[in-house]
């Protein structure tokens, strides 16, 4: 664990709880594919950078969570890094403090202001293909946040983000976070249909073929769409549907567990509903949700 794992010619990542892509630019200059959280991960990973002589010039970030921006602003004061992500997520890697308000609702508690959810501001500017160092390329895989996007290098092999979680997680938590899912269904199956050398998810054992995996994490998806609309045969309230599915799933509650499932739960009922399958009724002062 957090050790250097070569993947191609110019490819590299570090190994561990959050595999973080570095692609050599230069002979001592790197660019890095996300920075981790901002911990023992980031330390990790600069120690493996000062032995090997690299310095991070360039930082993508895929998006904008925190477990994979948490060492941007480390590395940039550090070492002067430029660093990139997309519309949506430099606003927000920008603004951090904007993200527990994202995932409440409204102002949130400062128990939401935690090394998962918030991180240091750092000073991000907009990805385009012309500013992105040369071997490198990327596309949108939105759903999991609303602009991620995969990167892939000139040796064949795909930084994945959080575009599929491992068959374990699926397995024990059952609901990954999601944020659009009609859009992350699409990116499933735009990732299925990939072929490549290697397949590198930010949490996940690298794959060389990722369409099994792709196929776990969209029947999961169906699967919980069902339950809902099982649910919502009588029609329940969005804090009663978030609660159900934990009981079905039997996992953990608490405030943050509670606020985070909870996003997760209601963008699978704006799906439902967007797609037809629930819609909203008024029951006295209440405002439900009915499996059509």
């Amino acid at each position: 664990m957090y050790d250097l794992v070569k993947a191609g010619e110019s490819t590299f990542y570090m190994d561990g709880p959050y595999n973080i892509g570095i692609y050599k630019i230069k002979e001592n200059a790197v660019c890095l594919i996300d920075t981790g959280i901002n911990d023992h991960t980031v330390q990790k990973l600069d120690e493996l950078l000062i032995g090997l002589g690299w310095i991070p010039a360039v930082i993508i970030n895929t998006h904008y969570h925190a477990d994979h921006a948490g060492g941007n602003m480390y590395f940039q004061k550090k070492y002067g890094s430029i660093i990139y992500a997309t519309k949506t997520d430099t606003a927000l890697l920008n603004n951090f403090e904007l993200c527990p308000s994202f995932i409440f609702g409204g102002y949130a508690p400062l128990e939401l202001n935690n090394k998962y959810v918030i991180a240091d501001n750092s000073r991000v500017e907009e990805i385009n293909k012309k500013v992105i160092p040369r071997g490198l390329d990327y596309f949108h895989i939105d759903g999991h946040a609303p602009e991620m996007i995969c990167v892939k290098t000139s040796d064949d092999v795909y930084f994945v983000a959080d575009g599929v979680v491992s068959e374990e997680t699926l397995r024990i938590h059952h609901v990954s976070y999601l944020y659009d899912v009609k859009k992350y269904l699409h990116s499933l199956d735009i990732l299925e249909k990939l072929k490549g050398k290697l397949f590198i998810p930010s949490h996940v054992k690298p794959v060389k073929d990722i369409a099994p995996l792709v196929r776990l994490n969209r029947k999961k998806v169906y699967e919980i769409c069902g339950v809902i609309t099982e649910i919502c045969r009588k029609p329940k309230m969005s804090d009663e549907v978030i609660t159900e599915v934990l009981e079905h799933y039997d996992l953990k509650t608490g405030l943050y567990q509670f606020t985070v499932n909870g996003t997760i739960i209601r963008s699978y009922i704006s799906y439902l509903v967007d797609s037809g399958r629930l819609e909203a009724v008024e029951i006295g002062k209440k405002l439900c949700w009915r499996t059509v």
